[in-house]
């Protein structure tokens, strides 16, 4: 497949993201949306802060060992556990976000999706539809956990996937 189409294949992708996405973020929960998806921006920027002090300590850290200088040593130790503290909380804190995100924008969209599906008779429709076509097939089994594990790996994977490569392109 040419450069070309690959490019205009992930541009309608991210076209088609961003329109199931953006309901969620211009919801009732905006707010507590938007809040947590800054909370955790801001957690990933002082993670990648930290990466580039805990860089740097290392430096420090092996002239002291080289330069056999017992001060520095200690002080560097101190600095350590200072820094470990730090990314500890930021990805725990992230962590917590970042589920509690998922959570809520799933519950919400589930919210919708069902409402959407129940709305008008869809779901009776639907099954005398496939009753009436005589071909003996089923009716879908569950459509409304379907519904729920589709968005679900739909949210999932939408954070996952703009947080990594937010972080990869900061810390690029």
């Amino acid at each position: 497949m040419p450069q070309q189409e690959r490019l205009a294949l992930a541009r309608q992708q991210a076209r088609r993201i961003w329109r199931l996405s953006l309901p969620y973020f211009q919801s009732e929960e905006k707010w507590r949306a938007r809040g947590l998806l800054a909370g955790i921006v801001v957690l990933n920027l002082v993670g990648v802060w930290l990466l580039v002090q805990f860089n740097n300590w290392y430096g420090v850290f092996y002239d002291a060992l080289q330069n056999k200088d017992q001060a520095v040593f200690w002080q560097q130790l101190g600095h350590f556990t200072l820094i470990a503290f730090g990314l500890i909380v930021a990805a725990v804190y992230r962590f917590y976000l970042t589920q509690l995100l998922e959570m809520r924008w799933r519950a919400w969209m589930t919210g919708s999706y069902l409402k959407r599906w129940t709305a008008n008779h869809a779901f009776y429709r639907m099954e005398l539809a496939r009753y009436g076509q005589g071909d003996g097939s089923a009716p879908p089994d569950n459509p409304d956990q379907r519904i729920q594990e589709d968005l679900n790996l739909f949210t999932t994977y939408t954070v996952s996937l703009t947080m990594g490569a937010f972080k990869a392109l900061v810390t690029l």
